[in-house]
């Protein structure tokens, strides 16, 4: 076993920061250099080498969520009041801030110290819970006994993007690029003609506002022609009302003239006839004598 335990290790790479060979996920710097996953994830977070007196598993992973059994809860509550006095397993991990449900997966280990950890409820990973954030940083831990710990995770898992790996990225072949650029071609005509649409409904409605606006100004205008045409009306009603007055006063005027006239020409005929008959009076009274 030991032998095959030699092979294993001489085939597996090896982190060129802490040494390590086990680890869930072998990463790369921005140089190529081949770093376990705890050394890449410190350094693609802090921007710096990970010390190697820190601990591995102190580096939380940000798409990690803990969980815990709801049957778990009262056994955690009850440990970390029998631990809260200081106990700690030879490791320096404080057992209170531990998820006690990993218990029961891992075996008793011994230390580098040579004490046994019994059966100290250490999570596999290590993570500071979310009960006692105030833990500190954790130093001197084998790299040898996170293997129990870094099992949880897949060890064929794929880089991913959210993960940091885009160093990792297998790329793109020819007829790939083809087909993403004639996506992205197929993209751009569907946003172009979208806009061009969004422009023709602007425009016509653009063209239906001044449409609007040239009817409401007609009609404006046609109301103001309509009001003066109103008002020259009555000013025409009210002159015709005046000149038909005047035209009634002179017409009574004529009338009175007229009937004053014809009086006159009646009494000038009676005075004639009276001053004809007088003279056929004394015509005829001088007559008689000449004739005797």
């Amino acid at each position: 076993m030991a032998s095959g335990a030699n092979d294993r290790d001489s085939t597996q790479p090896t982190c060129q920061n802490c040494q390590t060979s086990t680890t869930p996920l072998w990463r790369r710097d921005e140089y190529g250099t081949v770093l376990c996953n705890a050394c890449g994830l410190f350094l693609r977070l802090h921007g710096r080498p990970r010390p190697i007196s820190l601990k591995t598993d102190v580096i939380k992973s940000r798409n990690r969520v803990k969980t815990m059994r709801p049957g778990m809860a009262s056994k955690k509550k009850q440990q970390h009041g029998h631990n809260f006095n200081g106990a700690t397993d030879p490791n320096g991990l404080d057992l209170h801030g531990q998820n006690p449900g990993s218990a029961q997966r891992r075996p008793s280990q011994k230390s580098t110290n040579g004490n046994v950890d019994g059966d100290s409820p250490v999570s596999r990973t290590g993570t500071p819970s979310l009960y006692n954030p105030s833990l500190p940083v954790f130093q001197g831990m084998d790299d040898a006994q996170l293997q129990a710990g870094l099992q949880g995770f897949s060890e064929n898992r794929s880089g991913s993007p959210l993960n940091g790996d885009r160093h990792l990225d297998v790329p793109q072949t020819h007829e790939q690029l083809i087909a993403t650029n004639s996506a992205l071609k197929t993209r751009v005509s569907e946003l172009e003609l979208i806009n061009e649409l969004f422009r023709g409904r602007l425009s016509q409605m653009e063209q239906d506002e001044a449409s609007a606006r040239r009817g409401q100004e007609i009609s404006g205008k046609a109301e103001a022609q309509l009001r003066m045409q109103l008002e020259t009306s009555k000013k025409q009603l009210e002159e015709s009302h005046r000149r038909e007055n005047n035209l009634k006063r002179r017409l009574d005027e004529l009338e009175l003239e007229l009937k004053e006239a014809l009086d006159m020409s009646d009494s000038g005929r009676a005075a004639k006839k009276l001053k004809v008959t007088e003279m056929v009076g004394e015509s005829e009274g001088s007559t008689p004598q000449s004739t005797t």
